[in-house]
C-alpha cells in the first residue's frame, strides 16, 4: 500500500512540475528550490489529510463495534421478553471475524428476533383480546397477573389460552342460561301483553339495553354478566303475573258464587292475563253482578213456591231444625236466598227420610184395604154358588201375601219410624201417629177380632193410604211415587235442592 501511495505521490509531484515549469523559470527560481517547497506543501497537506481518513476510520470502526453490541443486547432482550435462551452471539468481538461481517451477522439475527417477536406479540395479543371479550361477557376483571405487556413468554401464552378457553367454556354455559332466561322472559311479555321492558329501568337499568337486544332477536348480545338484570326482569313480571292472577283467580271465585246463586253456568276460568284480558273478566263479574240483583227476587220466589210444595209432601211431618222460619216476603237479599236454600234443603232431607216410610205405609194401607174386603167377601154365603174359576187361587195368594209380606212390612215400618222418631219427631199420618197403629196391628195379628171392631180403624187407614197415592215430593210441581209405583219423579227446580253456595 505505501509503495502504491508513493507512485502516486511521485506522478502527481511530476504531472505538478511540469505544469509549474514555466512559472517557476519566469521567476528565476531553481528546480530544487522548487521542487523543496512542494515536497514541504505535499508532506503537509498528506499528513492532514491522512490525519482526517484515519479519524473517520476509527470512528467507522468505533460505530460498527456500537452497532454491533447494541443489536446484541437488543437481542438479548427480545429473547429474555420471549422467556427462551439466547442464541450464541460469541462471534461478536471476535478479532478473526471482521466488524462488517459481525455487524452484518447481528442485523440478520436481530431482525430475525424481532420478527419472531412480532409473531408472539400477534398471537398474545389476539388471546389476550378474546379473553378480555370473554371476562367482560362474564363480568369479570382480566387477571392481573396475565396483564404484562413485556412478557411474550410462551408461558404466558399458555396461561392466557387456558384462561381463555376457561372463560369461553363459562361463558358458553351461561350464555345458554341466559338465553334460556331471556326466553322466558319473551313468553310472559308475550303472557302478560307487556312490550316495553325499559318500565322497569328504574328497578333494573340494563332493561333499556335488554329491551332492544330482545324486540329485535338479537340472540348474540345476550351474555352472561346480563344474567342478573334477566332474572330481575323476569322476577318483576313475574310478580305482575302473580298479581294478575289472583285477580283472576278472586274474580273468578265471585263469578262462581254468582253463577251458582244465579243457578248459571259457571264460565270458564280465562287463561288471558293481559291487561285487557283482566279488566274484561271483571267487567264480565260486574255485569253478573247487575243481573244477580235483578234475579234476586225470582230466585226467591220460586225457593218460597218449592219449599211450600215441599211442606205439602211431607203431610204433616215437616218439623225441621230451627222451625224452618222464613224470611219475609219482601226480603229478596242474598242472605234471605241462602235462608230459604237451607230451609229448602232440610225440607229435601226430610222428604228423603220420609218418603221410604210413606212408600212402605201405602204398601200396608193398600193390604189392609184388601183384607177388609177380603173378610167381607168371606164372609158372604153367596160366593159359593158364583162361578169364579180363579177365585180359589187368587184367595190363597192374597192369603200368602198376609201371612209373609204383611208382618215383613210392618216390621220395616216399625224399625223406619223408630229411626225417624228418634230425632224427636212424630211421623204422622193423617192427623195421628201411624207408629202405634203399626204396633197394635203386630200385636193383634194373631188375634180374632170381630170384623166389626176391625172396620173402622182399617176404613180410616184405607181412607189415608189414598192420600198416598198424589204427594208432591221434593220440590214444587213434584209428585210422590204411589206404593205401587216404582221409579220416583223429577228433582225440585233448584237442582235436588243441594245448595249453589261454595
Amino acid at each position: 500500500m505505501a509503495e502504491t501511495i508513493k507512485a502516486v505521490i511521485e506522478t502527481e509531484t511530476g504531472t505538478l512540475l511540469e505544469r509549474l515549469a514555466p512559472v517557476w523559470t519566469s521567476l528565476g527560481l531553481s528546480e530544487d528550490e522548487v521542487s523543496r517547497e512542494i515536497e514541504t506543501n505535499l508532506i503537509s497537506g498528506l499528513r492532514e489529510q491522512f490525519d482526517i481518513f484515519a479519524s473517520a476510520q476509527e470512528d467507522n470502526r468505533d460505530k460498527h463495534v456500537e452497532d454491533i453490541q447494541s443489536n446484541c443486547q437488543t437481542i438479548r432482550d427480545l429473547f429474555a421478553q420471549l422467556g427462551e435462551e439466547v442464541i450464541d452471539l460469541s462471534f461478536a468481538g471476535d478479532k478473526t471475524v471482521t466488524l462488517k461481517d459481525q455487524l452484518q451477522r447481528t442485523q440478520t439475527l436481530l431482525a430475525e428476533t424481532k420478527e419472531k417477536v412480532s409473531q408472539r406479540s400477534a398471537q398474545l395479543e389476539a388471546v389476550q383480546l378474546a379473553l378480555e371479550q370473554a371476562v367482560a361477557d362474564l363480568g369479570e376483571k382480566f387477571p392481573e397477573e396475565l396483564a404484562s405487556t413485556t412478557d411474550l413468554s410462551l408461558s404466558r401464552l399458555s396461561k392466557l389460552e387456558a384462561a381463555h378457553k376457561d372463560a369461553s367454556e363459562r361463558r358458553a354455559h351461561l350464555t345458554e342460561t341466559a338465553i334460556q332466561i331471556s326466553t322466558t322472559l319473551t313468553a310472559l311479555q308475550a303472557e302478560l301483553g307487556i312490550d316495553n321492558l325499559e318500565q322497569f329501568s328504574s328497578e333494573v337499568p340494563e332493561a333499556e339495553t335488554i329491551h332492544p337486544i330482545l324486540k329485535e332477536h338479537r340472540t348474540v348480545e345476550i351474555v352472561p354478566r346480563l344474567i342478573p338484570a334477566l332474572e330481575k326482569l323476569v322476577a318483576g313480571l313475574e310478580q305482575v303475573k302473580a298479581g294478575r292472577q289472583q285477580v283472576i283467580d278472586d274474580t273468578y271465585s265471585e263469578v262462581c258464587q254468582i253463577a251458582g246463586l244465579l243457578q248459571e253456568e259457571v264460565p270458564a276460568k280465562p287463561t288471558d292475563l293481559t291487561e285487557a284480558g283482566v279488566a274484561a273478566f271483571v267487567t264480565k263479574k260486574d255485569e253478573m253482578n247487575a243481573q244477580k240483583i235483578e234475579r234476586l227476587s225470582e230466585l226467591c220466589a220460586a225457593h218460597r213456591e218449592t219449599i211450600a210444595g215441599l211442606k205439602e209432601t211431607l203431610e204433616g211431618n215437616d218439623q225441621i231444625n230451627g222451625g224452618g222460619d222464613l224470611p219475609a216476603e219482601s226480603d229478596c237479599s242474598e242472605e234471605a236466598l241462602y235462608k230459604l236454600k237451607e230451609v229448602e234443603e232440610a225440607f229435601n232431607q226430610r222428604v228423603e227420610a220420609v218418603l221410604p216410610i210413606l212408600d212402605l205405609v201405602g204398601k200396608r194401607e193398600k193390604i189392609l184395604r184388601d183384607k177388609e174386603q177380603f173378610e167381607k167377601n168371606s164372609a158372604d154365603p153367596a160366593r159359593l154358588t158364583k162361578r169364579d174359576p180363579g177365585r180359589l187361587l187368587r184367595e190363597e195368594k192374597f192369603r200368602n201375601t198376609l201371612k209373609k209380606d204383611l208382618p215383613r212390612i210392618n216390621k220395616k215400618l216399625i224399625v223406619l219410624i223408630k229411626e225417624y222418631e228418634a230425632q224427636g219427631l212424630t211421623f204422622m199420618f193423617g192427623d195421628e201417629g201411624y207408629l202405634d197403629s203399626v204396633v197394635n196391628d203386630v200385636q193383634t195379628s194373631n188375634k180374632r177380632v170381630p170384623l166389626a171392631e176391625r172396620t173402622a180403624p182399617v176404613r180410616q187407614s184405607a181412607d189415608a193410604a189414598e192420600k198416598v197415592k198424589t204427594l208432591p215430593r221434593k220440590g214444587a210441581g213434584s209428585r210422590i211415587p204411589t206404593a205401587n209405583a216404582g221409579k220416583r219423579g223429577p228433582s225440585s227446580a233448584m237442582g235436588n235442592g243441594k245448595r249453589a253456595r261454595s
